[in-house]
């Protein structure tokens, strides 16, 4: 819960793809290791060293958190074909989701 990263080493170049935009895979450059701090599901809090594959997951996921989308670390020619794929899974009716049934809420600790 609220994982912030509080340091990160180094530079590692690797495919990503995204659930938010379905099919499209980029060369992404993160940093290649991270210091991450956040609280676990009873409040404990967590202090944890990642690198390569874990790290880069948790950096993913935390852009999520802060709103950002891995369109934001393409290149010019990247953004350009992602926005371009972007367009015609529209035109196909794909990612537009149904009303939630259910309210969406937020996790509190105890």
């Amino acid at each position: 819960i609220n994982p912030v990263i509080v340091e990160s080493r180094g530079e590692a170049e690797f495919t990503e793809g995204c659930l938010s935009i379905p099919g499209l895979h980029f060369e992404i450059i993160r940093p290649a290791e991270i210091h991450v701090k956040g609280y676990d599901l009873d409040g404990n809090e967590l202090d944890l060293e990642l690198d390569d594959f874990a790290a880069r997951v948790f950096q993913h996921e935390i852009d999520h958190l802060e709103g950002i989308l891995m369109e934001t670390l393409l290149t010019p020619e990247q953004l350009a074909e992602s926005r371009a794929a972007i367009r015609e899974l529209r035109a196909l009716g794909v990612g537009q989701l149904p009303e939630p049934e259910v309210g969406i809420g937020r996790l509190r600790l105890p």
